[in-house]
């Protein structure tokens, strides 16, 4: 999205409004008494929430505490199209605040990287091996027992 396009919204009625309510909250919240000494917890419930958001957006929910879970490496997610889902949209949140300082000098790279971080492991070997780990990262490419020239369509493969 380029700078006119944003130039746009910002034009629309009501939206420097919201804008400035929404900076407020964030001010008020950043503050706030109960979260002064706790920002690393903090951080990690905002990573559930918004990997959370993210998934129920393409249609992918599961409860809140469910996702706390498989995130902090608890439990797995669901071995199905949901859990998958729910997955990536972790891997590509916390993938999303490593790469906040490539963003301005290297956009496609940190796109890149979100993408990457974010695919599902589809290969049914990696997801095997995955198992005992219980991590919310694909098991390693090298077990994969499809052959690099296959499409990541096939799913075969991340």
């Amino acid at each position: 999205m380029n700078d006119e396009a944003l130039l746009r919204v910002a034009a629309l009625p009501g939206v420097a409004d919201a804008v400035d309510a929404a900076r407020e909250a964030c001010t008020g919240l950043r503050w706030h008494p109960a979260l002064r000494g706790r920002a690393d917890q903090a951080r990690a419930e905002s990573t559930v929430r918004a990997g959370r958001a993210s998934a129920a957006m393409d249609g992918a929910e599961l409860p809140v505490d469910l996702v706390r879970d498989v995130l902090r490496g608890a439990v797995e997610a669901p071995d199905d199209a949901v859990g998958w889902v729910v997955t990536g949209a972790l891997r590509a949140t916390v993938e999303a605040g490593q790469v906040a300082r490539v963003v301005r000098s290297a956009p496609l790279q940190a796109l890149a990287r979100l993408h990457t971080g974010s695919s599902p492991s589809t290969c049914w070997a990696a997801r095997a091996a995955q198992t005992s780990s219980r991590s919310i990262w694909p098991a390693p490419a090298s077990r994969c027992p499809a052959t690099r020239s296959a499409p990541a369509w096939t799913g075969w493969c991340h």
